[in-house]
């Protein structure tokens, strides 16, 4: 408990002023898995593993790793902590990911079991729970080392000094780092970072220091942290020998407080961002030296879409004639997008006019040189807000578009499914639910399709009937054994896939009607990802790593257990060749070309049989689009065509040019020693964890200090909440016990209180209600909840029965039964850049307070409307009280929120911080409120206004303008905390009796 006083308001602070990115974390992270359902329990030496039962294997063949994975991290490290660590496996996104939370003397870790597939960055790896474990508990083993400073540990913040002081790209960095020399695999070792690296640094646009931890603006920003910070680090740890990083530790956590740019140049003699340009340097010159070693060998087509942000794989239609791409955009959902293959014949026409006519008005102006790729024009959209997984795309026989997104179900876990999309009507089709499947590609007819089905962290192939959704395995599923990127061949007798098991990525193919399967030969150790079929399906196509690049190859189908031909290269980039889409008649490929800017389409033309090899023109980038072969005359087939081979490019000396290429093979580290794993036990009630919380309230003739005491487990399942409070003129003062059982699909919470409120005691109580809300209440709350998630939106309803004793300072005692139903609905439309939301309230109770019945009902609406961060929100709201309701009863405006009252209590006040406790009563409300949304900075501009109904009529409108920060957060088991809510801002009044006045409120409550 002592470790806990004062750094729970320390770690919410962090929390609710991280950045957007990081706080988007906290969607999955807060409650990784829905509590619901039966959980399990199982320990090994130095972890708590907590999961949903249908993860039981993937937690097993994790548990069996743990106790020599976290030895060989902390060897690493050359520090490990002593504390046990709780780990929360889960699967909500459909995708891999993970965290760590270094919380000092409680490290959490949630890991999410989707396993990556060949093409993603995250693809490089042995095993995927060990290289996702490698990851994260080098966070735990670099993060959590304590300061020595006496002063600093006495404070008990929640979090060490690395974690405070030393910038994101250090700690992704180094957990990369480790993350290759570990396992023998990962990022480091992957020829995609390399790539990444050098066509960055080879058009100049490697980021600053300043932007090395996070550039949300730019394509891949946030992911340098990854891939330059660990490059980086390992340069430095190069210039430096062993021992560096130790010593850069050491420093930043030594009882002499030193900033991360003093402890850095500590160790390595210069600031980090004079050391970062320096590195930038040698990489550009290793990135020009690729270029020019490789100059006269490439092939690198012709720009055919240019692209701002990430681009998935192309898919032409069966007549050739159409291509559709999934596309992001920054700040936008994704969408699916369908352009025409062939050319505008009139798009040069109109170009030479345009020209024309502006040198006709300007003779001395230049024309502009032509670059790029001519622009298109979308065919067809569809938007796929909320989608977690790469919608892959391709057509059917009719023409219509197979792709993948998710949805959520009832527990709010992401599902992937198939659609159907035809273009031409917009008409949307869901052909399966809940059925886990991804990566489809279709039959030739049309009638179903072969995908990848992914769930728990177990793959397998399946075959899914498009009529009826009915899927069937083709395989047993597997932890150990991935599977991804399934293709039919044209005869729809055959599927070619991707499988790892182990020793990295293999090409497969299998027969659809006995299941025989035989490998395909591509170089030893090479990555190999995107597999497609040549038009008649004599040879596959695929992205294969040849001297540190990635580039499309042909592969020949040669008869046996494995073909023997070695692959021909049809591309050769400067950066990275990926996706690669034969056309249907084989004279062209569409391929993916990996650039700064985004993923560029590029499209490339394939050479009749038969036919010589012809000189080529050169290239947009300078090299040869078809450079004459100086290879063997016998040319590949590719489905009627043959590809020109390019000349060998001189070699490339990994060794040399890393960062630049990915490093040579090196000795693999040995196997892991695998520990005997126990039974895991029902997670039941979960272990209890209990901590301090602090809060309050300061506003307008009111204040209010809290203290608090917390438990719960850490999925979330069960939480109890002790408050008490003494507060100052209209503060509410007091105690609350509540808590709450989630382990249910209804949630169900209780809560005793005893509160006292005197909003005489403010100054401003001559302007309202006097002493009419001067109350002692002991009261009881009891309730159910109930919600469900929707795409890009909610449904809710919560229904509370409560009983009061109320003891008015100049009335006699009154007893208050009765019941609260509210009911909320939800939704966000995304159309590009805009978004326009709703939200829409409504509340009804009833009961009766001193013998004499009343009723309450009101209604809260929400608009929203905005561009990218920017936006505008709308809200209005009315209530209504009828029957013969007391005093007490009456609907009352101003005030501040209180951790201390249940929604049952304070279901007839309206919050409003700027005015103080029952500025305004009556029978009836109704307000308005705008407010602006800016791209940059947490406070919002609002204006707003009150008035309430009263014997007399309609009072006269109260208004207000000012600024505020509202933030909430969800319930986060994983960091002991119950929901919050902050809220800070100020007000200027413009109405009487408060124009004129400025006031400003803060605010930080709790809720079980």
């Amino acid at each position: 408990m002592r470790a806990m006083r004062g750094g729970a308001v320390a770690l919410l602070v962090l929390l609710l002023m991280a950045p957007a990115a990081a706080r988007a974390q906290l969607d999955w992270a807060s409650l990784p898995g829905s509590p619901t359902g039966e959980w399990r329990t199982l320990e090994v030496p130095g972890y708590r593993l907590h999961y949903p039962e249908p993860a039981e294997l993937w937690a097993r063949h994790l548990a069996a790793r743990l106790p020599a994975l976290r030895a060989r991290v902390g060897t690493a490290v050359g520090w490990d902590a002593e504390d046990v660590v709780d780990v929360v496996l889960a699967d909500p996104i459909a995708g891999p990911n993970g965290a760590a939370w270094p919380l000092l003397k409680r490290p959490r870790l949630v890991l999410l079991l989707t396993p990556p597939g060949a093409s993603s960055p995250l693809g490089e790896y042995v095993d995927w729970p060990e290289l996702l474990m490698v990851h994260e508990q080098t966070h735990l083993s670099h993060l959590l080392r304590p300061s020595r400073n006496p002063l600093v540990r006495m404070l008990r913040l929640p979090f060490g000094p690395l974690s405070l002081r030393a910038p994101r790209w250090t700690a992704e960095g180094y957990a990369t780092v480790l993350e290759g020399r570990l396992t023998g695999s990962g990022r480091p070792s992957g020829a995609l970072r390399a790539a990444v690296l050098r066509r960055w640094a080879q058009r100049g646009r490697l980021p600053s220091y300043a932007a090395l931890s996070r550039d949300s603006r730019r394509y891949l920003g946030d992911a340098m942290a990854y891939l330059g910070g660990s490059a980086f680090l390992e340069w430095l740890d190069a210039r430096v020998g062993e021992g560096g990083f130790d010593r850069l530790w050491r420093r930043l956590s030594a009882r002499k407080v030193r900033s991360f740019a003093g402890a850095f140049r500590g160790v390595y003699g210069e600031p980090p961002e004079v050391l970062w340009d320096r590195f930038r340097a040698e990489l550009g010159w290793q990135a020009v030296e690729v270029e020019k070693r490789l100059a006269g060998t490439l092939r690198e087509g012709e720009p055919w879409l240019n692209r701002t942000w990430g681009t998935g794989r192309p898919a032409v239609s069966r007549d050739g004639d159409r291509l559709v791409v999934a596309l992001s955009e920054r700040d936008q959902p994704p969408r699916l997008a369908v352009y025409a293959t062939t050319e505008d014949p009139d798009a040069a026409r109109r170009r030479e006019e345009e020209r024309r006519e502006q040198m006709a008005r300007d003779p001395e102006d230049a024309p502009a040189v032509e670059s790029g790729a001519p622009e298109r024009k979308e065919l067809a959209t569809l938007e796929l807000p909320g989608t977690t997984v790469e919608p892959s795309p391709r057509f059917l026989a009719d023409g219509s578009v197979l792709f993948t997104r998710t949805r959520p179900d009832g527990d709010g876990r992401a599902r992937a499914d198939l659609f159907r999309w035809r273009p031409e009507s917009g008409e949307v089709e869901m052909l399966t639910r809940h059925a886990d499947v991804r990566a489809a590609d279709p039959a030739p007819d049309g009638g179903w399709a072969v995908a990848v089905q992914s769930a728990w962290g177990q793959t397998r192939l399946v075959r899914v009937n498009l009529a009826t959704g009915e899927v069937t395995p083709l395989m047993e599923g597997s932890i150990e054994v991935v599977v991804d990127a399934p293709r039919v061949s044209p005869d729809g007798e055959r599927v070619a896939f991707l499988r790892h098991a182990g020793a990295g990525w293999e090409l497969v193919v299998r027969e659809l009607a006995g299941g025989a399967e035989r490998v395909v030969a591509t170089p030893a150790g090479a990555a190999v990802q995107d597999p497609a079929w040549s038009p008649h399906g004599d040879a596959l196509l695929a992205v294969v790593e040849a001297d540190g690049r990635l580039d499309v190859h042909t592969l020949a189908l040669g008869e046996g257990e494995a073909t023997a031909a070695q692959p021909v290269a049809i591309t050769r980039t400067l950066g990275a060749a990926l996706g690669p889409e034969p056309t249907p008649d084989g004279k062209a490929l569409f391929f993916l070309a990996l650039e700064p800017e985004g993923m560029q389409v590029r499209r490339i033309a394939l050479e009749p049989k038969g036919a010589t090899t012809a000189e080529a023109k050169p290239s947009s980038a300078g090299s040869e689009t078809n450079p004459p072969s100086t290879g063997s005359d016998t040319k590949p087939s590719l489905g009627g065509s043959t590809v020109a081979a390019p000349p060998p490019p001189r070699a490339l000396d990994a060794a040399e040019l890393h960062p630049a290429l990915p490093p040579p093979a090196g000795t693999p580290p040995p196997p892991l020693a695998f520990s005997e794993v126990p039974a895991s036990r029902d997670y039941g009630f979960g272990r209890g964890k209990w901590s301090q919380l602090s809060g309050g309230s300061a506003g307008p003739g009111a204040a209010s200090a809290e203290t608090a005491v917390r438990g719960g487990d850490i999925v979330g399942r069960w939480e109890l909440l002790a408050v008490a409070a003494v507060g100052t003129g209209g503060g509410a003062r007091g105690g609350t016990l509540a808590g709450v059982w989630r382990g249910w699909p209804v949630e169900l919470s209780a809560q005793a209180y005893h509160v006292r409120e005197k909003p005489s005691d403010q100054r401003e109580v001559a302007r309202e209600a006097g002493g009419l809300f001067d109350l002692a209440t002991d009261g009881v709350e009891i309730a159910g909840a109930w919600q469900r998630p929707l795409l890009d939106g909610r449904l809710g309803a919560r229904l509370a029965f409560g009983e009061e004793n109320l003891q008015p300072r100049h009335a006699a005692e009154l007893t208050r039964r009765g019941a609260l139903l509210e009911a909320t609905a939800a939704k966000v439309l995304r159309r590009g850049r805009w978004r326009a939301g709703g939200e829409l309230a409504f509340s009804g109770a009833a009961g009766t307070t001193g013998g004499e019945s009343w009723d309450r009902r009101g209604a809260r609406v929400e608009l929203s409307l905005g561009r990218g961060r920017s936006g505008l929100e709308v809200t209005a709201a009315r209530h209504e009280l009828g029957g013969r309701p007391s005093a007490v009863d009456q609907l009352r405006v101003g005030g501040l929120p209180s951790t201390l009252l249940p929604p049952f209590a304070i279901a007839n006040r309206i919050e409003v911080p700027a005015l103080p406790p029952a500025a305004l009563v009556g029978s009836a409300y109704e307000g308005q409120r705008v407010a602006l949304i800016l791209p940059q900075g947490p406070l919002q501009p609002f204006w707003e206004r009150h008035r309430v109904e009263r014997a007399s009529g309609w009072s006269e409108w109260l208004s207000l303008a000012g600024l505020e920060l509202e933030l909430r957060l969800p319930p986060l088991p994983l960091f002991d905390l119950p929901a919050a809510r902050l809220r800070v801002g100020a007000a200027y009044g413009l109405d009487e009796p408060y124009h004129g006045d400025v006031n400003g409120w803060a605010v930080l409550a709790w809720r079980p």
